[in-house]
């Protein structure tokens, strides 16, 4: 069975676009590969906390790496509140997602970690849609839950 394009990683992993990018040396790779080594957590993470690159560098690399849209609070204007219903607004801070748009039965989710496949199966069993992904800051994810559903008082 083929995977949705949306969870086909290309293979290339995110240090070495990071590179291939110029946003890091192949030296402060090897460096934050030693860090994540010594001490664990994710490599973007790791990358930006030495100052290598921006939070924004390394999730537009991941975009790149999964091949989903990076998006922004400011680009998201406008969702449909029946898009918004689909998802209540506990499971979409309890799953760091938020539902954008549906299309032939595909909704389109920004979520903080794409990888995160229970979050993208709960998203499926309750809307009963198949998820496809996009990837946002956690700051930027807060920012558009609170202006989409804050406002709103939906839950």
């Amino acid at each position: 069975m083929a995977l949705p394009k949306s969870y086909t990683l290309s293979y290339k992993s995110l240090g070495a676009l990071l590179v291939e990018n110029k946003v890091i040396s192949q030296e402060q790779l090897n460096k934050s590969l030693d860090r994540q080594r010594e001490k664990g957590g994710l490599l973007g993470d790791i990358i930006v906390e030495m100052g290598l690159a921006t939070e924004v560098q390394v999730l537009t690399a991941l975009a790149q790496q999964l091949n989903i849209p990076y998006l922004t609070p400011d680009e998201v204007v406008l969702i449909d509140p029946e898009v918004l219903r689909l998802v209540p607004e506990r499971m979409a801070r309890q799953c760091m997602s938020i539902p954008l748009s549906i299309q032939d039965n595909v909704l389109t989710v920004a979520m903080v970690n794409p990888f995160d496949i229970i979050a993208i199966d709960d998203l499926r069993t309750i809307t009963n849609h198949r998820i496809n992904t996009a990837i946002i800051s956690k700051s930027g994810l807060e920012a558009l839950l609170d202006r989409f559903y804050g406002a709103r008082g939906h839950e």
